[in-house]
């Protein structure tokens, strides 16, 4: 498994070459009853931690009949183990490969009637509705991304994914609605909470765990009093 650390050094020109190679090709990853196979360019759950360390979170809740938008779903590992708990899905990404991998692994894991999949850069192709769920695993290196693989880890040199994410999250909750995200401690946390605050937000830390000596923390997203 690769943290965020190793992962800025994966990214780097030094080891470029071999991340390069390993994502240029398809991989098959089991979950549970669930079996996935993972496009090239696609976010990889096994590989980085933030996904199982989401999931182990969520599987405290309970999603029966519950409205959940996995914004930025990647492999869609996190939407189908929520269609799983009996929630009603939208999965949501702007990487096109992405879309096309988790249209077949609905199908394959028989979830396809459960998952609403949407190709959207953030809130640009969903309409308004209210959700009781928003989870968020979002890019948070300040790197202007070149195609539609790095918008997995780049958020633009100037945050420009947290002040759009802030802008547009209002017409998707209510107060009882449960936006929840989560960083590590490799990013710049203080900064994206003042982004949050610019736009009436506050990052509530409501989970972590430190895994292979880092620190990954899920924090709910409320409306500032």
């Amino acid at each position: 498994m690769l943290t965020r650390k190793i992962l800025r050094r994966v990214l780097n020109p030094v080891l470029s070459v071999w991340w390069k190679f390993y994502s240029r090709f398809p991989h098959t990853y089991r979950y549970n009853s669930l079996v996935l196979k993972l496009l090239p360019s696609v976010f990889h759950p096994a590989l980085f931690l933030s996904t199982k360390v989401f999931l182990e979170y969520l599987n405290r809740e309970d999603l029966r009949n519950k409205k959940v938008w996995e914004l930025g779903a990647g492999s869609g590992l996190i939407s189908m183990v929520c269609a799983q708990k009996g929630a009603s899905v939208l999965a949501t990404d702007i990487n096109t490969v992405a879309i096309e991998g988790l249209k077949k692994n609905l199908v394959t894991n028989h979830l396809e009637d459960k998952v609403r999949i949407l190709h959207s850069d953030l809130f640009e192709s969903v309409a308004p509705e209210i959700f009781d769920f928003i989870l968020i695993n979002p890019p948070y290196y300040p790197v202007n991304a070149q195609n539609e693989a790095q918008m997995a880890f780049y958020c633009g040199e100037n945050f420009e994914y947290f002040t759009r994410l802030f802008q547009g999250i209002g017409n998707y909750v209510l107060p009882e609605s449960r936006v929840l995200m989560i960083l590590s401690e490799d990013c710049e946390i203080t900064i994206i909470g003042s982004i949050a605050a610019q736009y009436g937000w506050k990052m509530k830390e409501t989970f972590r765990k430190k895994v292979t000596g880092e620190w990954n923390m899920i924090y709910r997203i409320l409306k500032r009093k």
